[in-house]
């Protein structure tokens, strides 16, 4: 799987995400706190209010093409220990799904951690 994964992905870490980004141009968004010590998993997630005002479906995921810069914030999540984190997407595309159920990671890239997907994305 992981050469699957390095043949039509590459992949950018920053400093509280990592971005996959498969060859056709559709990036996927992950939480990733790399030496995260376990109480650092978060508590809350708030999407921005562009966002939320864009949510398309009735399971909260779908949104209606979102054009995003590099810069745009996502959400804030606040951790456990009371930091608070805003996430940027660090890319710019249209945000075109977003993932209102996300799981509780510690400091990995898993597939319950991904934030949003955003297509026609550029650097």
């Amino acid at each position: 799987m992981d050469f699957l994964r390095e043949k039509y992905y590459s992949s950018r870490k920053f400093e509280n995400t990592t971005i996959q980004t498969h060859l056709n141009g559709v990036s996927i968004i992950f939480f990733s706190f790399p030496n995260t010590p376990e109480n650092r998993s978060f508590e809350s997630i708030e999407f921005t209010e562009e966002i939320l005002a864009n949510v398309d479906n009735i399971n909260g995921i779908m949104t209606k093409n979102i054009k995003i810069s590099p810069n745009d914030p996502l959400c804030t999540i606040t951790l456990r220990n009371g930091v608070k984190e805003v996430i940027k997407s660090h890319i710019g595309g249209e945000l075109t799904e977003i993932n209102m159920k996300i799981k509780n990671i510690n400091g990995e890239c898993k597939s319950s951690s991904w934030i949003a997907i955003i297509t026609n994305s550029k650097y």
